[in-house]
């Protein structure tokens, strides 16, 4: 077994990693859960909280509109958020349930459910400092729309206080937008939100004090919840990352891995696709053939797992196994063309097993492939040159065992989407559930 301590992950880096993939939903926010976190840590300094709470809610306020991944956030003809909308708040209540079910993030889960909450809902509802976090990261979340919906957004600034002053006593409690208007009023604050680059802010939250280090196993929850949100965008694949990291830790321990790398490998599938966020669910749900323009968009997916898993340091070996799983052994794979020499044993193994599971699980739109049509297909990728006859040779000598992992993982995978569906419905604020939209 690993020692927990021989990795160190900030959580502040995978926090990052979470914003990054939310941010690859819609392009068009353009960072918009970074300037909200500038914004709150602002505002949550102002109002004189430590340097662990003002963290806290920063990091809260990155992950605030996860909920989106799977309910979209309507938008006006001005570009700012529909708050009239009744499907408005939605995406804050599946965002909250989702940290809930992940230790790592659970702290964020009720900032996040009440973000779109007036105060006089919340305040009893929570502990005190969790209500005025969800406040900073409401406040700050409009300012954030409104200056994002205007060019000029520095010239809108007494249109935008007034707006501000409209809020005081009804959504946001008074002395909260006493603060803000505060600092509204220095210049530096303007200067510092509006500028597009963030680093010495990204700095700041990556190396400030007092941020916690994942263990490897609260690094593998971690991946096991980035499998989640992809598989949960889709019910043709609510399966498919949890059964390629078991498939892919069965085939490592039977090539002889290292118990080491056996879990890199389990973690390296959990991630594989997370890049599958930029990826718009009518394409990834599509049962028949792809169009050359779909496809096009499907295959950025492998370049984007990379890019969300770069945000954690000290992953590089597992973001390449993870991010290189459709290269093959010609070297005209994607995205890289990464020559067969150079593709590592880790990302030809990946490569076989994501394909084992994908034409051998059910999906709902057809059954899986027998074993002679799955082998079938293996062989006649080894054929083409596309992947490792070694590992495929590996599957057909232990077929029987990866085929009952598969179903057994499916099986589990399957029982934990219904679970959540049926907890998950959506939830109006008074608490009660409302039928699932979906």
């Amino acid at each position: 077994m690993l020692r927990p301590l021989q990795y160190h992950i900030p959580l502040s880096e995978v926090i990052f990693a979470v914003s990054h993939a939310i941010d690859l939903v819609d392009p068009s926010l353009n960072q918009h859960n970074e300037k909200v976190a500038f914004v709150a840590l602002s505002l949550s300094q102002e109002m004189g909280y430590s340097v662990h709470n003002s963290l806290e809610i920063a990091y809260a306020a990155l992950l605030h509109d996860i909920g989106s991944l799977h309910i979209s956030i309507p938008l006006n003809d001005e570009g700012c958020f529909d708050r009239s909308q009744e499907s408005f708040p939605k995406h804050a209540f599946w965002g909250a349930y989702l940290l809930e079910n992940c230790s790592s993030f659970s702290f964020a889960a009720n900032m996040i459910k009440y973000h779109h909450t007036p105060w006089h809902k919340v305040e009893n509802r929570i502990s005190l400092m969790e209500a005025e976090g969800a406040q900073i990261i409401q406040i700050a979340d409009i300012f954030v729309e409104h200056t994002s919906a205007h060019p000029y957004a520095y010239s809108f600034k007494s249109s935008l206080t007034e707006i501000i002053k409209s809020l005081s006593g009804k959504t946001i409690r008074k002395d909260i937008i006493d603060h803000f208007l505060h600092l509204l009023a220095k210049e530096a604050f303007w200067l510092s939100a509006l500028q597009s680059d963030k680093s010495s802010f990204r700095k700041s939250l990556l190396h400030g004090s007092g941020h916690a280090l994942l263990t490897w196993r609260e690094l593998t929850e971690v991946a096991h919840f980035f499998s989640f949100l992809i598989d949960m965008r889709s019910h043709f694949t609510a399966s498919h990352s949890a059964s390629v990291s078991a498939i892919g830790k069965n085939m490592a321990i039977l090539s002889g891995f290292s118990d080491r790398e056996v879990e890199e490998i389990m973690v390296a599938g959990y991630f594989h696709d997370i890049g599958k966020v930029a990826v718009p669910v009518s394409i990834l749900e599509k049962p028949g053939r792809l169009t050359d323009d779909e496809m096009l968009i499907m295959q950025g997916h492998t370049f984007y797992t990379r890019e969300v898993m770069k945000e954690m340091s000290g992953l590089e070996k597992i973001t390449s196994w993870a991010a290189d799983h459709h290269e093959t052994i010609a070297g005209n794979g994607y995205p890289y063309c990464i020559e067969g020499n150079d593709l590592s044993s880790g990302a030809r193994l990946m490569a076989v097993a994501d394909i084992f599971t994908a034409i051998l699980e059910d999906r709902p739109y057809r059954k899986g492939m027998t074993r002679k049509e799955a082998m079938a297909v293996l062989y006649g990728a080894v054929a083409n040159n596309k992947i490792c006859q070694r590992k495929v040779d590996l599957v057909e000598n232990n077929f029987d065992l990866l085929f009952k992992a598969l179903k057994e993982t499916e099986e589990l995978s399957n029982d934990r989407f219904k679970a959540f569906w049926a907890k998950a419905m959506i939830i109006k604020s008074d608490g009660k559930p409302m039928k699932k939209v979906m």
